[in-house]
């Protein structure tokens, strides 16, 4: 039997990004030492409790962290992306870590709550936009 495992990298109360990462690479190591088969990592935005806005990055990570776990996107959502750039991560990936890269894709819009459009400093002043015209 091929087990896996989803990881939502859940942040627990008080718990900083830094702690919340250190969970996800000591759960992804034990899942490896252990024989499973994959790791998935999925893509949620605005979740207060979820540290899981970019899964490629994630999955670069840990693959370079554990030595025979395949690792995936548990739902790329393609909406909010490049689908060409998207491939191009994933294929850069697979040359990384061969025979251990998974690239799944959802059709959510990936957030929590109620939907918004790109930052701008009128909400957040500390929001980075673009000046290109």
């Amino acid at each position: 039997m091929k087990l896996s495992v989803l990881d939502q990298t859940p942040t627990a109360n008080g718990q900083t990004s830094a702690q919340t990462f250190q969970n996800t690479i000591e759960l992804a190591r034990l899942v490896d030492d252990l024989g499973y088969n994959r790791i998935w990592y999925s893509e949620h935005h605005g979740a207060v409790n979820l540290a899981s806005a970019s899964p490629e990055i994630r999955i670069a990570h840990i693959a370079s962290v554990t030595n025979n776990i395949r690792v995936g996107s548990g739902g790329i959502m393609l909406m909010h992306y490049s689908p060409l750039k998207m491939a191009e991560v994933f294929k850069t990936l697979a040359t990384l870590y061969p025979n251990r890269i998974d690239f799944g894709v959802g059709r959510a819009p990936g957030e929590t709550g109620s939907p918004r459009l790109p930052c701008t400093k009128e909400d957040n002043p500390i929001c980075l936009t673009s000046t290109i015209s």
